[in-house]
Parts: structure tokens; C-alpha cells; sequence
């Protein structure tokens, strides 16, 4: 079969092959994208938080700021501060160094000067006198083997301040007579104001109670008192604050400042408590005892030592 146009058929084929070869010819390859390495997250390291140092006592701070205090940390924060003094004492030492030492000892104590802390009192509400009545119970250091300072030669008190490490439990005890009975075990660490007794040393007006106010004579061990006071409030307040008002104490630090001592009370079928107090007391004298609203840092009462 003849063509009946040979030229446009020739023409055609060429295009088509033309066309053909630009539709299967080689693809151009694309720019390789860049890519970003993966971001590497650098954590910002935190600062570290300041070095502990205690709110030193100012009458005009308000006593919310005082809650600071925790008596662990100002203990070991003043223990820091003794140990941090030149010149260290001990068995080599001449006279003169032992002089040096404790004039820079006492110049570092002496701008410390007060320390206050927010503590728990003994509160019962009269609704039908509607008043507080607060109480603040002092006892003695019964560490026997405590030499420095001597509680029964200087007829020590302590104020509770603090308690921390505290761990309970029960266990079966039984007596020379075969007795059983179950025993309460009491551990912690206790905080403590200690100073001796007297006007010159402690809030005495408000001394009402304890073994100070009988006419017999008790040992040392056994010599305790209470600090005591009224609040006038009403019901309706006294129940929105009863567990805001707190103590506020405020102790001068004097030698040797801080001191550590142990107690133990053994049980008896009468008393079933096995008590083990790990001491440490911050010596001085008991400038201030205040009642305070630990929320609000109202000052209900003000009440301190002679001498002021």
C-alpha cells in the first residue's frame, strides 16, 4: 500500500522521534537540599540557690519573716561560723594565741547578736471568758554528763524552739516481776533555748506556774515553770487563728553559744515512755517572748527579760 503523502509522513516520523527523545531523554537531577543537623537542647544549669544565713533579730521585722529560722539550719549555720575562726585552739596553744582566738571569736559572735524563732505554744480557748490562755513550758537539762555548761551549777532552763528527725513506735516491755505493758518510743532531735533562770536572764513576769511557785523543794532535774499569758478574743476569730498564734523567742547568744547534750527518760508501768532527746541548745539569755499570729505577723503581746 502506497503512502499518498510520502513528505508529511516523513515529516512525522522525524517529529515523533524528536518528540519522543525529549520525553525519554535523561531527567535533570535536582540540587541536593541542605539539611540542618538536629538542634541539641542545652539544659540552662540552675544557680545555686544562696548560702543559709538566719533573718538576725530587728524588733520592726515583721514575725512572718522570722518562719526563715529553722533551728537545724541556724545550728549548723553558727557552728560554720565558730569553726570558720582563725587560729584554732587546742593542747599547743600559748596563752596569747588562746587570747587571739577568743577576742575574734567574740567579736564574730557579738555581731550576730539576737536570733529569734517562731515556735508552738499551749493554747486552751475559754468561750465563756472568750480568751486565750497561752503557755510556754520551760524545763531542766537533765544530761548528767553534760560539764560545759554546767545545767544544775547555773540552774539551766530550755524553751523548746524546734523538732526535727522525730520517729515513733511501740514495743512490748516487761518488768522484774514479769509485768507486761506496751511502751511508746519517742526519738528526735530537739532545739533549744538554754539560759539560766532569773530576772536578769528570762521573761520572769510571766513565770505563774511550775516548781518555782512550790513552796518544796525539788532537785534540779525535776525544777521546771511555764511562761503564761491571756489573749482576749472572740469566738468567732478564735477559731479562725487558734492554729496561727505562736511563740516567738528571741535569745542573745553568749559562751559558748551552742552546746549539745542527750536525754533519755526510761519507762515504768505508771509512765510507759521510752523518750530519747538528741539535744542542741543555743545558750544565751531569753531576751523576748512574744505571742504572735505566725499568718498575719500580728503582735498580740510583748514580754522580756530585765535589764532590756
Amino acid at each position: 500500500m502506497k503512502l499518498k503523502y510520502p513528505f508529511v509522513a516523513a515529516l512525522g516520523i522525524l517529529f515523533g522521534i524528536q518528540i519522543g527523545y525529549a520525553q525519554t531523554g535523561p531527567k535533570k537531577e535536582k540540587a541536593p537540599q541542605k539539611v540542618s543537623p538536629p538542634a541539641i537542647a542545652v539544659e540552662q544549669a540552675k544557680p545555686e540557690p544562696p548560702p543559709f544565713a538566719p533573718v538576725l533579730w530587728k524588733e520592726d521585722i515583721s514575725p512572718v519573716e522570722f518562719l526563715r529560722n529553722d533551728p537545724s539550719k541556724v545550728f549548723e549555720w553558727l557552728e560554720t561560723q565558730i569553726k570558720t575562726v582563725p587560729g584554732k585552739i587546742d593542747q599547743f596553744s600559748t596563752r596569747e594565741e588562746r587570747q587571739q582566738y577568743e577576742t575574734a571569736l567574740t567579736e564574730k559572735m557579738k555581731a550576730i547578736g539576737q536570733i529569734a524563732f517562731v515556735s508552738n505554744c499551749l493554747k486552751k480557748y475559754d468561750p465563756d471568758r472568750q480568751i486565750f490562755e497561752i503557755k510556754a513550758p520551760a524545763f531542766a537539762i537533765k544530761d548528767t554528763m553534760l560539764k560545759e555548761p554546767n545545767p544544775e551549777l547555773l540552774k539551766l532552763r530550755k524553751l523548746m524552739v524546734g523538732r526535727a528527725n522525730v520517729k515513733r513506735d511501740t514495743y512490748t516491755g516487761q518488768n522484774a516481776y514479769g509485768a507486761t505493758t506496751e511502751i511508746i518510743r519517742d526519738v528526735a532531735d530537739d532545739y533549744v533555748i538554754a539560759y539560766p533562770s532569773g530576772a536578769n536572764s528570762e521573761p520572769s513576769s510571766i513565770v505563774t506556774s511550775g516548781s518555782s511557785a512550790s513552796t518544796v523543794s525539788l532537785p534540779y532535774r525535776y525544777n521546771f515553770i511555764q511562761y503564761s499569758t491571756t489573749l482576749s478574743m472572740a469566738p468567732s476569730e478564735a477559731r479562725e487563728k487558734e492554729k496561727e498564734i505562736s511563740c516567738l523567742a528571741v535569745v542573745s547568744i553568749e559562751p559558748p553559744y551552742i552546746f549539745r547534750f542527750k536525754e533519755r527518760d526510761t519507762p515504768t508501768r505508771d509512765s510507759p515512755f521510752d523518750r530519747t532527746s538528741n539535744g542542741f541548745a543555743f545558750f544565751g539569755k531569753l531576751d523576748h517572748l512574744w505571742i504572735v499570729n505566725k499568718a498575719t505577723g500580728a503582735v498580740y503581746s510583748k514580754h522580756s527579760r530585765s535589764g532590756l
